[in-house]
């Protein structure tokens, strides 16, 4: 007889929170024991049963399912990391004349986050169930469909893995927009440019795919005609023949018959060939952003036009006024949009309160710095204006890098108090 060591949760040996009694059979107990016999574990004899191939077809979708998920999830983390590159790159651009190289870098960065986003919007379009094969006639037959009612049957059940990398996105591009156009970027814009993307890419993997095609076909008709020669070749052999007249013309008959099937199989291939030679078009379909994330990029957007605007206050002190104002224009309609339909955009209670107030945050230290330079053109020359306002940003990101305070003129208040994480 052998005894329970263990119980509980803990299982195994020695483990838990049971008490010993009395058990008849192996050791282990509980949720997360293990079956041992002779110090190995051993996995339990099921008999097979007409169930069985049911449930071994649920353990190959979980599986499936569990690696799809971790795909989806990688995506979404080199999304995020993509985009701030985007981000690190426009925060060091200043209003000269390098600003439109600037600007076409960014653009171009943003066109390989989209990449991602095609490779993230196949992943979700991918059925869960026996057709799950990403290949590109099966993908191209889900995308017949209007694009309103595309098939991604994954959306909803990953959108809890990638989430946080479209308000990244939504940041970075909002960011680039406002840079070259000074507007809003809009819900519309975004799509615009994520399905101009979207085309190049499918363009260039359609014709990725026509050319393999006629390469394909190309090495097809070349090992035909490798095998109509090889067969006239062996017919020809005959001529050394004793009985010259007759294997001559036995030979001509040979190589006749032996070169009628390969040419018809030359005339076959070629329709084939041709056939294979055109695969269908591929057209992704363009991954929704959801006004959730749209809304909570749009929080994150201010921040970043608070770091730019205070930089460049010393050379652009219009452009810094213009942000500042953009800034309290926006803030105003998204708590107004959040006050009334925040529950139904289903935006946690945690989330919005840090995000209103790092907005906040960003609002009152563009104003402040807009009020020092105004302040300092009254009292001084603009050359002396300009370098006193200097000194000021400069000592503010030396407090900011030291423990997050500003110092200096006056002072904002730290970052931990004002919503924290938005301090330049």
């Amino acid at each position: 007889m052998s005894s329970f060591n263990g119980g509980g949760r803990g299982g195994g040996r020695g483990g838990g929170r049971g008490t010993r009694r009395p058990f008849n059979g192996p050791s282990g107990g509980g949720r997360g024991g293990n079956f041992r016999q002779g110090g190995a574990s051993m996995r339990p004899n099921v008999p097979q049963t007409q169930f069985t191939s049911l449930f071994e077809g649920f353990a190959a979708r979980m599986d499936s399912l569990n690696l799809a998920r971790e795909e989806v999830y990688k995506l979404s983390r080199d999304i995020t990391a993509a985009s701030k590159r985007v981000i690190s790159l426009l925060q060091r651009m200043r209003l000269n004349a390098d600003s439109d190289s600037f600007l076409e870098t960014a653009r171009s960065e943003l066109k390989q986050v989209h990449g991602m986003l095609r490779t993230l919007t196949k992943h979700l379009a991918s059925s869960a169930g026996a057709a799950a094969a990403d290949t590109s006639e099966s993908f191209a037959a889900l995308t017949v469909a209007p694009a309103a009612t595309v098939p991604l049957p994954l959306y909803w059940q990953f959108y809890p893995r990638f989430s946080f990398g479209l308000q990244e996105y939504v940041e970075a591009y909002t960011f680039y927009h406002y840079l070259r156009f000074t507007t809003i970027c809009t819900e519309a814009d975004i799509a615009a440019a994520i399905a101009e993307d979207f085309a190049a890419f499918d363009t260039e993997e359609t014709e990725e795919a026509a050319a393999a095609a006629e390469a394909a076909a190309a090495e097809a008709a070349a090992e035909a005609e490798v095998a109509a020669s090889a067969a006239k070749l062996q017919a020809t052999a005959l001529d050394g023949s004793a009985d010259a007249p007759a294997a001559v013309a036995d030979a001509g008959d040979t190589a006749d018959a032996a070169a009628a099937p390969a040419a018809a199989m030359s005339d076959e291939a070629a329709p084939a060939a041709s056939a294979r030679a055109a695969p269908m078009p591929v057209r992704t379909p363009v991954l929704p952003i959801p006004p959730s994330d749209y809304l909570l990029g749009l929080f994150d957007l201010t921040g970043e036009l608070m770091r730019f605007g205070v930089l460049s206050a010393p050379t652009a002190p219009g452009f810094a006024a213009g942000i500042a104002a953009f800034i309290s224009a926006l803030s105003a309609h998204i708590v107004a949009t959040t006050g009334l339909y925040g529950s139904a955009l289903r935006l946690r209670r945690k989330d919005l309160d840090g995000k209103l107030g790092a907005m906040r945050a960003s609002l009152q230290k563009v104003e402040e710095m807009c009020y020092k330079w105004q302040t300092r053109m009254a009292e001084f020359p603009p050359e002396v204006a300009q370098e006193v306002l200097q000194r000021l940003i400069r000592a503010a990101d030396s407090a900011a890098a030291g423990n997050d305070e500003w110092s200096g003129g006056g002072g904002v208040g730290t970052g931990a108090q004002d919503g924290g994480g938005d301090d330049f």
